[in-house]
């Protein structure tokens, strides 16, 4: 695994922490997740619409993206769960 560089990246799907991010600088979306310290240290997860700071990785079959921090939003959508908890949809 191989460090290339590190950008800000526009998350355009998200699944259960699966990510696809799209860059300025790529024609194609690449697979991304949460770094281990972000996950443990972070209260809220990237969702669609966020930008996200995160280092481009060389993977044996393709280059992923480890993401590392979630850009200031500015706006949101969201919705309370059956739980009362409240869900942010999209972001931005």
């Amino acid at each position: 695994m191989n460090l290339i560089n590190e950008i800000v990246f526009r998350v355009v799907f998200e699944s259960r922490e699966n990510y696809r991010l799209a860059a300025a600088d790529r024609d194609e979306l690449l697979p991304a997740e949460m770094s281990g310290s972000f996950r443990m240290h972070s209260p809220i997860r990237p969702t669609v619409g966020d930008y996200v700071r995160g280092r481009v990785l060389s993977g044996a079959s393709s280059d992923w993206v480890l993401i590392e921090e979630i850009l200031p939003r500015k706006t949101e959508i969201k919705r309370q769960d059956s739980g009362g908890a409240e869900q942010v949809l999209a972001a931005n």
